[in-house]
């Protein structure tokens, strides 16, 4: 993989996997809470929230079901069980033989969601909403949803301008959004291509939050025409930002593309071909010297708000292209302002301040799809302007996080199946300690220790090819070597934490 001749780094490229790796990790760090997760009612999709408002985070997970054979995403809740960090349960809610533990997102939160100091529990099944008291799991109220949305990704979002996340909003993948209140009140309806994710984020600083998704106008034919929008609270695209429209000059081509190119060339005859190649599949073209993909259709997967400034030139918003093979930087009215196509399939896209060498944040983006056989599993580091920093190799990287580890101001990388610290420049910080036998997935950070310093987190399995057979363990990880911060309420993952 190369970078353009007018890149600002010299791009590094390390492997952290054991037994390939050239250096070791500078630190192991020990558990602080190890806490069996309840595979009757609970399991795989998970939060961390202080859930019954006694000052200590509680375990949040849920099983679902699948709306019906073939259903290209979404999964109904059908129970849930809430833990406390010894393990015992709190409360539990549902069905627990209805559903399968499944690690996909579920429309399940938990959220404050009328302000009035104490957690409700959000949970959204097939044709109804339940709000649920944080304490008891008793239902406070519920409300009806279309018997035809198939539930696929919950945010709270400041839609009516209240100050604080009062609506819901629904997707299903990958084909309409619904906005209601918390009493049920429908706000808007959208229909078009949302791809993986909805974000909510007050984009023109009006006091309400728009909601990035990914997909087209709202205009039939939206599956061939996939974009990003920004859609408002009366439930119209005020932007749309397209990325597939133009052939762009790929900087990040492995050499095996270009000398397919090349040995397929004859004289000064351009050259044209479809490479299926692992990090270079798509169509290619040589044409006088330089090397062009054209980038394919295809859905946002996760959307990464880098930073909202009062001038919505100045903001900066991520996203990675699904099918489109890459990732994009645009402001806050829509305009592209980069595109670096990565010739796979890419999943996340991360913001965090890793150097400090330079100004700006930058961003990690993981290589994701990638066939069995091909054991290297790329994470990319970019700054904010499109500039690639290097490359660390690892066996999957699609499950990574920024974290303020030292709470000095400057993240660290946290990678989820290789469960590694890594910095900004080319090291490995520190391994966190996870037993042999046992298979880190999902990582995630948050203050889970009332301290006001973030914490990792991860979700951990016993080894297992059937899902419901497997045991499930979170692992939550703190920095014992900071002094202890003035005790504060803990936010655990966040209100819209998500998979993606």
């Amino acid at each position: 993989m190369i970078a353009t001749s007018d890149n600002k780094f010299d791009p590094f490229i390390v492997d952290v996997r054991k037994g390939l790796r050239r250096q070791e990790p500078q630190a192991i760090i020990s558990p602080w809470k190890v806490i069996k997760v309840n595979r009757e009612y609970g399991g795989d999709w998970f939060n961390i929230a202080d859930v019954d408002g006694d000052g200590e985070v509680e375990i949040f997970s849920v099983k679902g079901k699948s709306p019906r054979v073939g259903s290209p995403g979404g999964s109904f809740v059908t129970s849930l069980c809430v833990q406390k960090l010894d393990g015992s349960i709190l409360w539990t809610w549902g069905d627990p033989k209805a559903g399968k533990c499944q690690g996909v997102d579920k429309t399940a939160r938990v959220h404050d969601i009328d302000n009035d100091g104490n957690m409700e529990v959000i949970v959204g099944t097939h044709g109804k909403m339940f709000i649920l008291d944080g304490k008891t799991g008793k239902e406070l109220h519920s409300f009806a949803l279309p018997m035809d949305l198939y539930n696929d990704r919950m945010v709270f979002a400041d839609i009516q301008g209240k100050g604080w996340r009062s609506d819901i909003v629904i997707k299903e993948a990958y084909t309409q959004l619904y906005a209601y209140t918390a009493e049920g009140k429908l706000i808007w309806h959208w229909v078009g291509g949302t791809g993986h994710t909805s974000t909510a984020v007050d984009i023109d600083n009006d006091g309400r939050e728009e909601i990035m998704a990914g997909g087209a106008d709202g205009e039939p034919p939206y599956p061939k025409t996939d974009a990003i929008v920004a859609i408002n609270y009366e439930g119209k695209v005020v932007w749309k930002a397209d990325p597939y429209q133009n052939s762009i000059t790929n900087p990040f081509l492995s050499s095996l593309v270009e000398k397919y190119l090349v040995k397929q060339q004859h004289g000064d005859i351009n050259i044209e071909a479809y490479i299926e190649r692992p990090y270079a599949r798509g169509k290619y073209k040589l044409m006088d010297g330089s090397i062009h993909f054209y980038t394919q259709t295809g859905h946002p997967d996760h959307v990464e708000v880098i930073r909202v400034c009062s001038d919505p030139a100045d903001t900066r918003i991520a996203a990675t292209l699904c099918q489109g093979n890459g990732v994009i930087c645009a402001d806050g009215y829509g305009n592209i302002l980069w595109k670096r196509m990565l010739s796979y399939h890419c999943e996340m896209v991360r913001a965090g301040k890793l150097r400090n060498d330079v100004e700006g944040v930058q961003l990690c983006v993981d290589y994701d799809h990638i066939i069995r056989s091909n054991p290297r599993k790329p994470l990319a580091v970019f700054h904010e302007d499109g500039d690639l920093i290097g490359h660390y190799i690892t066996n999957y990287a699609r499950n990574h996080q920024p974290i303020d580890w030292n709470n000095d101001g400057k993240e660290k990388i946290i990678i989820g199946c290789d469960h590694l610290m890594l910095d900004g420049y080319g090291n490995i910080i520190a391994e966190f300690e996870i037993p042999e036998g046992l298979e880190p997935w999902i990582v995630g950070r948050g203050d889970c220790t009332g301290t006001g310093v973030q914490d990792a987190i991860y979700s951990v399995y016993t080894k297992s090819e059937d899902r419901e057979s497997r045991q499930q363990w979170i692992y939550i990880f703190t920095n014992t070597n900071l002094p202890l911060a003035k005790r504060v309420k803990p936010e655990g993952t966040g209100v819209n934490f998500t998979f993606y």
